[in-house]
């Protein structure tokens, strides 16, 4: 679990450092003053002062920040942030994300085209369980890696479904892989058409299809595996908000996790292989993108939207205003994530 720890810490330093990079680049490319650029959160270790920008390596690795001339304050300077065009400021904030998307899409592209190449041993897993189910009710989690089924080894989704299928009306031992650990579940099943209430798939089949995929596709594999996965992060996202102001929130928000979240479900991953840890990286680092543009306030989206009702109404917002919004979003944000936090450890002990 340390070293696992330790990756995530890497992981998201990558992410989150990759995120302001974007933002780094677009505004020196804009034409504006970048105070600091640092990789890490103080105490600082490292610094280096070069045309008016100091670079900065900081203690706490999760990630990095850019301080642009004007961003948070009112600048006299034509070229700081906040004397800036529209479209300029709008470029400069979208560009984190932006910048999140292309390392997806990178990440994807690696993924599939190694995948193409190296044959790794398939797995099975549980994708999801049935509420209510057989398997809900002994333990049984999506995510598990299913290792045999009546000391039949799983070899794929259809054979291990076919073999659980069959032993409808009878007692069947389970045994997963959780988190480098096995764990046997013994259940009697019911005689029905799912009896254990699983669904179930295959870690390699992103490799198979009708036609054999070629390394030299992969960039347009990633592209397409990216529309996947934004395809579900949106709906997910989408079903979490009509949820919270549908006063459902509890129940919208079961399937979001945290930090400690993501490094269980890492630590899963990392059984799978190499392959499976950068597609891992891949989605995070889209989830994070996804996230950030958000119309919330802290957030990239937040700022955009400022910046839209700035263009509708032909009159900036007073810094002091929209500051004051950030800053109340930002704690938002603060205890949305402690709750998410203790959400996940009460999990992981149960």
């Amino acid at each position: 679990m340390f070293f696992t720890i330790i990756l995530f810490i890497f992981i998201l330093g990558l992410i989150v450092f990759v995120h302001e990079l974007g933002h780094f680049l677009a505004a020196r490319r804009a034409g504006i003053p970048v105070k600091e650029f640092a990789f890490g959160f103080p105490p600082r270790l490292w610094k280096r002062t070069r045309n008016q920008t100091t670079y900065a390596i900081n203690l706490i690795p999760l990630g990095g920040y850019v301080k642009l001339a004007g961003e948070d304050e009112e600048s006299e300077d034509p070229q700081a942030f906040n004397n800036q065009p529209l479209s300029k400021r709008a470029l400069v904030i979208v560009a984190g994300v932006v910048m999140n998307f292309l390392l997806a899409w990178f990440l994807f592209t690696i993924w599939i085209g190694a995948s193409t190449l190296i044959k790794s041993q398939n797995q099975v897993v549980v994708a999801s369980t049935v509420k209510g189910s057989v398997a809900e009710q002994v333990g049984i989690q999506p995510g598990d890696l299913v290792v045999n089924v009546n000391s039949t080894t799983a070899v794929s989704a259809t054979e291990t479904a076919q073999t659980i299928k069959n032993m409808r009306g009878q007692s069947i031992t389970f045994t997963v892989k959780r988190f480098a650990k096995e764990r046997t579940f013994t259940a009697q099943l019911p005689d029905a058409e799912t009896p254990l209430g699983i669904s179930l798939i295959d870690t390699d089949s992103q490799g198979t299809s009708e036609q054999e995929r070629v390394w030299w596709y992969a960039p347009w594999y990633g592209l397409q595996f990216f529309w996947e996965v934004v395809s579900v992060n949106g709906q997910a996202l989408w079903g979490m908000l009509t949820g919270i102001f549908g006063g459902t929130g509890a129940e919208a928000t079961s399937g979001v996790v945290g930090p400690v979240g993501i490094v269980a479900m890492l630590s899963q991953v990392m059984n799978l292989g190499i392959l499976h840890v950068v597609r891992f990286i891949g989605v995070l680092s889209l989830a994070v993108g996804l996230f950030n543009i958000l119309p919330f306030p802290a957030l990239d989206g937040g700022r955009l939207l400022f910046i839209g009702i700035e263009s509708v109404f032909r009159r900036r917002v007073a810094g002091r205003v929209e500051g004051a919004v950030h800053a109340a979003g930002f704690i938002l944000l603060i205890v949305l994530f402690l709750a998410i936090t203790y959400r996940d450890i009460v999990r992981l002990l149960s």
